[in-house]
């Protein structure tokens, strides 16, 4: 596995860490496209398990609904990957973990899938920071499978970052 050492994601991870050991939050993950990525990359920063509780990896539809509470039929509309079924999932982990302060999902695609019509590869987001939230898409285009999931990772990371300063004391 490639290891993404961007000065970001770096960035991210020693916010997310220190403002979590300050404020005393918790944080799970929900993920699809990064299938555990986001969740072992939080557990590779040394004092996480003081509020890291874990992730759920639902990659098909089965997990989803069954796991993190999905509407099958809004999922099966659009193959479970939309800004509905991100949000869904963020508000599923939310429930497994007992109501932890962070959560990040994500769900999409990391390369083209020509037989559902996906040329163009891509991921949604949604992100639970306290009371605040956040949503949105990334796009992939170009990028081998991989890749495309280390930007995920990286960019949620990185977004979480900015709401959980946005949202909690920091100085």
């Amino acid at each position: 596995m490639t290891k993404d050492t961007t000065p970001d994601r770096r960035a991210a991870l020693e916010i997310i860490h220190r403002v979590a050991l300050d404020q005393g939050l918790r944080l799970a993950t929900a993920e699809s496209l990064t299938a555990g990525l986001i969740a072992a990359t939080i557990a590779d920063q040394p004092g996480c398990s003081a509020y890291h509780l874990g992730g759920i990896v639902a990659y098909n539809i089965d997990a989803k609904v069954n796991l993190l509470g999905v509407n099958r039929e809004i999922a099966e509309e659009c193959n479970c990957v939309s800004e509905h079924v991100a949000l869904q999932m963020a508000l599923g982990a939310h429930l497994a973990f007992n109501q932890p302060d962070l959560v990040i999902a994500v769900t999409g695609y990391a390369e083209p899938w020509p037989q559902g019509g996906i040329r163009d590869p891509f991921a949604h987001y949604a992100l639970i920071c306290g009371t605040a939230s956040a949503k949105g898409v990334i796009e992939l285009r170009g990028l081998g499978r991989q890749e495309a999931r280390e930007r995920v990772v990286t960019r949620t990371l990185c977004e979480l970052a900015m709401l959980v300063e946005a949202t909690y004391e920091t100085g």
